[in-house]
């Protein structure tokens, strides 16, 4: 099985493209987002955000609640727009 998710601003775009992949492909269309490779996905009237509740549950599950935490390499809550100036002072590190 394989997914996709389109996403964009242009409703006839995203409807030309999934006529365009249901003429040659067997999908299905499952609407609004709510989850995709294990991120849960919200939406409000700021955007959207990203949960990886799931995730930590799973680990819990498994007994990895004692590994080691790594620092994040990007701040906590950077909104990211699209005439934004480059954030990542070394884009290689992801």
């Amino acid at each position: 099985m394989n997914d996709i998710i389109i996403i964009g601003d242009d409703a006839q775009g995203i409807a030309d493209i999934k006529c365009c992949l249901q003429n040659h492909f067997q999908t299905k269309d499952l609407e609004s987002l709510r989850a995709f490779l294990g991120i849960e996905v919200t939406r409000c009237t700021k955007g959207i955000t990203l949960f990886q509740r799931k995730y930590v549950l799973d680990i819990s599950d498994i007994s990895l609640l004692g590994c080691r935490a790594a620092n994040a390499l990007i701040e906590d809550n950077v909104n990211l727009l699209p005439d934004q100036e480059e954030i990542l002072d070394d884009r290689g590190r992801y």
